[in-house]
């Protein structure tokens, strides 16, 4: 996220010095999101990219869980609390996504796009977050559902990207319901494949590459 005054006025939130802007975030790394005090209220967090469910021992070593799907995410041992109890909104301007598989001509391999709304106006994705014995801090797992038809291509899914409205309905316990407008993609270069790379390179498009 690197557009905070636009949240702050969306959410009625005050971000401050806990901001950082960021282009190319990774598993592991803190996540911008924003959550519901119990007093009321909207309160910048960040914890990391990648769930552990509070239950899990140490000794077991579970691995982070960065998406969940919401067809199960409501019952599913490892996020069933969090669905009930722990609820956020992950911030952002846009996410990247790289083919799978070649179809219908599309491209194959590790070329990224970057996929935003016209003008890389901020978002909220739905999300969910506990905290296990075996981390130092909560983590954050973003809440996936089945991609739209026209970038079924890229990934068979996609994150719940919420308006602010249907966002602190969520918030407040309702049903994650998605904003239904089309995502722009924009092929960007190789650049961002590695995490340690960050800054505005990350999202610049490649020439006569949109959709």
């Amino acid at each position: 996220m690197r557009q905070p005054v636009i949240v702050q006025e969306d959410y009625g939130v005050e971000i401050g010095d806990a901001f950082e802007p960021r282009f190319n975030l990774a598993p592991g790394q803190e996540l911008p999101t924003l959550q519901l005090r119990e007093e009321g209220g909207l309160v910048f967090v960040k914890p990391e990219w990648g769930l552990v469910p509070a239950w899990a021992a140490k000794e077991e070593q579970p691995s982070a869980h960065i998406n969940a799907r919401v067809e199960t995410a409501s019952s599913k041992p490892s996020f069933r609390q969090a669905w009930q109890h722990k609820r956020c909104l992950v911030l952002a301007e846009g996410y990247y996504e790289w083919p799978a598989r070649s179809t219908a001509g599309r491209p194959q391999g590790r070329e990224p796009y970057f996929l935003s709304f016209p003008g890389q106006k901020p978002f909220a994705m739905a999300a969910i977050l506990d905290r296990s014995k075996t981390k130092a801090k909560a983590g954050c797992a973003i809440l996936t559902k089945p991609a739209a038809a026209e970038i079924e291509w890229l990934h068979p899914r996609m994150p719940i990207i919420m308006e602010s409205g249907a966002a602190m309905a969520w918030l407040k316990g309702g049903d994650p319901v998605g904003h239904e407008a089309s995502l722009m993609t924009t092929q960007v270069s190789s650049y961002v494949n590695n995490v340690a790379h960050e800054g505005p390179r990350c999202i610049e498009g490649m020439p006569g590459l949109f959709a």
